[in-house]
Order: structure tokens, then C-alpha cells, then sequence
């Protein structure tokens, strides 16, 4: 009788190949001989030809952050029908295997949090107001414990800012006169040298921001500080940046300006914020979020950002803009164009359960990262997606959750799916902790 095992190393390739990636991943744990063949190179390289050749979507979820409860997340990762109350929890997601989530917790101040997200890699930090960072993949289960900031002397929330470039891309293929098949091994390299970078800065003195930047090439972190414009206020600035084609960015949720790190060769600029003809001078204006997002448009990514505005016996209205690269913003004189305006009192009407609600709060969570017209908001106590395109509302679910308090950090982060999981970078002088997904 012939077994699976008894199947030589070629032929169990092609066979794991064409399993699901969960499936694919899980495989690693049957025998070391398996786990052996599906580390090296060679497979995960025909692994993403497979998924190439079968065009296997990468779909990104939103991850939703319970304020109540750091330990609790729920996610979005398609349209789902309405729910209950308490409900909409279509996938579970978790970070259990973090030391830092397993600690007993005596205070609100003290739990651990989720910091950023950079394609299927998550930050975390042990507390609010620490610098113990937490970096892992939740679907392998690895992590790794960044080097403690020698000094420690935060007393709020930093400013941070987390990159990770990717672990595969995919060439351009060049077809045989005689053979129109692409070779396996020339449509996708690994990328083995891709760096993680991760910046904190605690509260800047006057007219200099002061980086610690840590890199996976050095293990260590850095210090350097730069001087800003006089006239823009750090003050209302929000906590986490946006990472957006090898830079960082972090927007002024008041004044709607952003800073522009490019932290390849350490130098940055302020973004104007957008040039409104409707409201020049509104009573009440602030931005809320800034996002980057695969557009079909753009045959790529681009970010977009929030605005609320508000005349004077005007009703408030949802202004979404998106960012213009450089070459656009020099030919139009301004880096952002207006996508949709929408006004809130409409919104509600379109919808008869947010008109029953005697509160009236919206809070933007995200765009969806799978459809750049969809953006998510709570309205009235109920999750709702609204198309930018289509001008349509629609309640996804109910929720008791609040967010209105949570201004300057984000509480909903997208996460990639990618046809391989991206290992941790190898760092300097340390071995990764890791933790096999059973089963």
C-alpha cells in the first residue's frame, strides 16, 4: 500500500500547492519532513505561481478594536447581511499568544493595545503610555519582542509609525518564442532582504520632533530629530501614521495638514490640507481619518482622507478626499481633489433605523480596503456603509460599542490576507520566538 509519506519531494509539492493557504500553512506541523519542504524556497515560490495561475484573491479585513475590552476583536471582512445586537462577528481574530495579552490587567491605562497593522503583520504595545512593542503575524502565530527604548518616560500616547516591506513580488515574465509558458521560478521573487521599520516619539519640545527609529537591519534603535514650520501645531496630531508607498504619514484631525516622513533617506515635509471652495471659512471643521487603499482607478494604491464641515445654520456634511502624487499635485497647485460630499442629515434619512435613534453621533471607521466606495461609519448607534459612488446607505449592523473617545489613535486597522504569510524579518542578533498554528 502506498502512503503520502512515501511520495517523493516533487510530487508532494505539487499536491500542497493547490491546498488553501490555511491548509497549506497547517501542513508545516504534520511531520518535520513537511515542515522541512514547505520552509525552503523553492515551494513557496511554486505555491504563489499556483495562486497566480488560479487568480486567488488577496482580500484585506477590517479588524475592529473593542474600546471595552482590549482583548476582543471582530472583523469585516465582506458585506454581511444586518445582525442583532451583539452580533457581526462573522470571523474570530485573535492575539492570545502575545505575552503581552495574556497579562492580568488592573486598570484601563494598563492593557495592551493594537498600534498599527502593515499588510498580515500587527503592532502591539504592552501598554498605552509604554515603548514595549509587540510585532507577529496572528495567522502563524509568530512574534517578535522589540528591544525595550532605553529611557522610559512616557506619560502618554507616542506618536508611532510601522512599515514592512513585502515578502514577495511578482516579475515581469518574459515569454519563449517557441513556448508561451512562463517558468515557475521567474514570476515571483522573495524578497529575504525586506526591512521592518518602527518609529516613536514621545511629546516634542518646541520646533523639533525627536524620532526613535528602529529597523530590522540594525536590531537597535536611533535617534534623530527634525525641525518643523513654524505655524503647524503638533497638538491635535494623531497618534498613528499611515504608511503609504515606502512613507509615513500623520494628519492634524483639526487643521487637516499632514506630515510626510520618508524614512529611507530620513527627510519630511507638511502637506496642505485640502483647498475647500464650498467652505472656505466654516464654522466647524475636522478630519478624521486618513487611509490607504487599493483603488481601480489608480491600478494601485492611494490614500484618501475625511473631512466634517460645518457653515453656520448649515448642516454638517462628509467630505472624502483623496491624495494627489507629487507630479499631480505640482500640475494642479494642490495635493488633494474632492472624491463625494455627502450631507449627515441625509444619511440618516436614507436609512428608517438610524432616524429612530435620539443620538446622532458619526464616527468614520475606515474605508473598505476591497471596494474604494465603501467607507464604514457609525451613525446613530448602527455600523453603516456608505457608497461614495452610488450615493446608497446601508446598515450593516447594531452596536452598543463607542468609539467617540478614542480620537487620535485608530480603532480599526485593515489586514491582508496574502497568498503566503510574510515571515518576521530577521532581526540582528535574535532568534524569533515562534508558535506553530496547530491543527
Amino acid at each position: 500500500m502506498l502512503y503520502i509519506d512515501d511520495l517523493p519531494d516533487f510530487v508532494l509539492v505539487e499536491i500542497i500547492c493547490r491546498l488553501p493557504h490555511e491548509s497549506a500553512v497547517r501542513c508545516r506541523c504534520v511531520s518535520k519532513r513537511w515542515f522541512s519542504l514547505l520552509s525552503d524556497d523553492y515551494f513557496r515560490l511554486c505555491f504563489l505561481c499556483v495562486q497566480d495561475e488560479k487568480q486567488t484573491p488577496e482580500p484585506t479585513t477590517l479588524i475592529f478594536t473593542n474600546p471595552k475590552d482590549a482583548r476582543d476583536f471582530f472583523t469585516m471582512s465582506e458585506q454581511p447581511p444586518l445582525m442583532p445586537e451583539n452580533q457581526g462577528r462573522p470571523r474570530s481574530f485573535s492575539l492570545s499568544f502575545l505575552p503581552c495579552f495574556q497579562r492580568p490587567v488592573d486598570t484601563p491605562d494598563k492593557e495592551p493595545i493594537v498600534v498599527a497593522a502593515c499588510r498580515d503583520l500587527v503592532l502591539c504595545c504592552a501598554t498605552k503610555t509604554s515603548s514595549d512593542y509587540y510585532v507577529c503575524n496572528p495567522s502563524t502565530k509568530q512574534w517578535d519582542a522589540i528591544p525595550s527604548l532605553s529611557h522610559q518616560c512616557c506619560q502618554e500616547e507616542a506618536w508611532v509609525g510601522f512599515i514592512c516591506e513585502p515578502y514577495y513580488y511578482k516579475k515581469e515574465c518574459r515569454e519563449d518564442g517557441n513556448d508561451s509558458r512562463k517558468e515557475k521560478s521567474n514570476t515571483f521573487q522573495l524578497n529575504v532582504e525586506r526591512r521592518l521599520r518602527l518609529t516613536h516619539s514621545s511629546l516634542p519640545p518646541p520646533l523639533e520632533i525627536k524620532l526613535e527609529i528602529f529597523t530590522s537591519e540594525t536590531g537597535k534603535w536611533t535617534e534623530q530629530i527634525f525641525l518643523y514650520q513654524i505655524g503647524f501645531s503638533l497638538s491635535s496630531l494623531n497618534r498613528i501614521a499611515v504608511a503609504f508607498n515606502g512613507n509615513l504619514y500623520w494628519w492634524n484631525f483639526n487643521a487637516g495638514w499632514a506630515i510626510d516622513l520618508d524614512i529611507e533617506h530620513l527627510k519630511w515635509h507638511c502637506i496642505r490640507r485640502p483647498q475647500d471652495d464650498q467652505f472656505i471659512t466654516p464654522i466647524h471643521s475636522y478630519f478624521e481619518i486618513l487611509d490607504s487603499i487599493k483603488a481601480r482607478s489608480r491600478k494601485g494604491y492611494c490614500m484618501r482622507m475625511c473631512q466634517f464641515t460645518q457653515n453656520r445654520n448649515c448642516p454638517i456634511f462628509l467630505s472624502v478626499w483623496e491624495y494627489l502624487e507629487d507630479e499631480e499635485a505640482n500640475n494642479a497647485g494642490k495635493y488633494w481633489y474632492l472624491v463625494g460630499r455627502v450631507s449627515l442629515d441625509w444619511m440618516i434619512s436614507q436609512n428608517p433605523l438610524t432616524m429612530e435613534s435620539k443620538e446622532k453621533k458619526v464616527r468614520t471607521f475606515g474605508f473598505d480596503p476591497n471596494n474604494e466606495d465603501i467607507l464604514y461609519l457609525q451613525l446613530s448607534g448602527y455600523v453603516v456603509m456608505y457608497n461614495i459612488g452610488a450615493k446608497t446607505v446601508k446598515v450593516v449592523w447594531k452596536t452598543e460599542l463607542t468609539y467617540d473617545h478614542v480620537l487620535q489613535r485608530r480603532v480599526v486597522f485593515p489586514y491582508l490576507h496574502p497568498w503566503w504569510p510574510t515571515p518576521l524579518p530577521k532581526r540582528k542578533g535574535d532568534l524569533y520566538k515562534t508558535k506553530q498554528q496547530q491543527g
